[in-house]
This record gives C-alpha cells, structure tokens and sequence, in this order.
C-alpha cells in the first residue's frame, strides 16, 4: 500500500512541483511541499483508495502552500511589518475578484459547448499536464490531443469574438 503511494505520488511529482513554482514558492520551498504532500498523501492512503489521484494531489499541494503561505503571514505579523505592506499592496479588491470569478464562469460555459474529446483535452492540459501524458491518458497520439488543443483555442476566441489576426490592419491608417 506505501509503495503504491508513493508510486502514485511520483507519477504527478513534476506537474505538482510546477503547480507550486507557479504559485510563487520557489524551489526550496517546493521541495519541502512535495514531502509534506508525500507524507499526507502516505497517510490518507493508508486509510484507503482515493478515487481521484491527480486532483486530490493537487488539492494537497494547495493545502501545503497556503499553510505554509499563513506561516510566512504569521511571521511577518510578529516581525516585520514592511513585509505586511507590501502584502497588502498586492491583495486584489473585491470587485477584481468578482470580476474573476464571472470571467471564469463565461469561460467554463464556452469550454462545455466543446466536443467532449476536446473538453478532456483542455481539462487535462487545464492540470498542467504535458501534451505527451494527455495524449496517452486518453489514448490519442501527441498530434491528435494537439489539434484538439488548437480546435479549443480557435473556438474559444470565435466565441470571445477574437481576431485570428496578430498583426494590426495597417490599411485603414
């Protein structure tokens, strides 16, 4: 059961660690978050299956970071309160947030309008998957699972309504 666990754990040990990168740890911390995710994950194993592997690793890995982001809070509360400015500075207002979370719902709609091999596609890249393990989880080859992801992206900016262009139309100047 452990060696099992740790097998699982080792399968998605590079998407997590980028997971955690992109956050704002760096690698250092990353590291220490990836043995604290393995050493819960052991655990909860132990107690029994866990249907969903990657998304449950994932949820771990933000669980490790925002404890270990409330420690560092903690610490610059009782210390040092320049860093407490510039945390500050960088807390987003209720109305970015608001204006995220509905962006995110537009974005989820137009994602489910997709073919349902594509959705799996996106879902799975969404993960931080490379295209190589997308492409075998779903038993498609590389190239396959790219045009899906191309499919995806032309459709998405039809549906946002944007240009396929990348350069501006200089005729009209």
């Amino acid at each position: 059961m452990r060696e099992q666990a740790f097998n699982e754990v080792l399968e998605y040990r590079p998407h997590l660690y980028r997971l955690i990168c992109r956050w704002g740890a760096d690698r250092e911390v990353a590291e220490d978050l990836l043995s604290s995710v393995v050493e819960r994950y052991v655990h909860r194993r132990q107690a029994g299956p866990v249907e969903k592997v990657p998304a449950y690793l994932r949820a771990m890995a933000k669980n490790a970071f925002l404890d270990h982001e409330r420690g560092r809070l903690r610490e610059t509360l009782v210390g040092e309160p320049q860093l407490l400015d510039h945390l500050l500075a960088h807390e987003r207002s209720a109305d970015d947030i608001v204006a995220d979370y509905f962006a995110a719902q537009e974005l989820m709609l137009k994602i489910s309008s997709l073919s349902p091999r594509t959705r799996d596609v996106i879902r799975l890249l969404s993960e931080g998957l490379p295209v190589a393990q997308v492409a075998r989880r779903l038993g498609m080859t590389e190239e396959t699972a790219r045009k899906h992801r191309s499919r995806a992206k032309e459709q998405l900016r039809k549906l946002y309504d944007y240009s396929t262009r990348t350069t501006p139309d200089r005729s009209r100047t």
